[in-house]
């Protein structure tokens, strides 16, 4: 598989010599890690904005803030 990618990639381009080596390692290193999971960092938790304290009741049993 690298070497059809190279050759359809060479065909296409102006590619000197001296640089098919590292082209053809480079494929073939992306084609070697396709397909491996990479393990994604886990998201922090960020906290919840602070509030104002809850005091009070109304009739209906809700909870409103403290009035001051």
């Amino acid at each position: 598989m690298t070497a059809q990618i190279v050759t359809a990639y060479v065909s296409s381009h102006d590619v000197a010599a001296e640089t098919l080596p590292d082209l053809v390692r480079s494929v073939h290193g992306a084609l070697a890690g396709a397909g491996v999971a990479v393990e994604a960092e886990p998201e922090k938790p960020v906290p919840a904005p602070a509030r104002a304290p809850c005091t009070e009741r109304t009739r209906s049993g809700r909870v409103s803030a403290a009035t001051s």
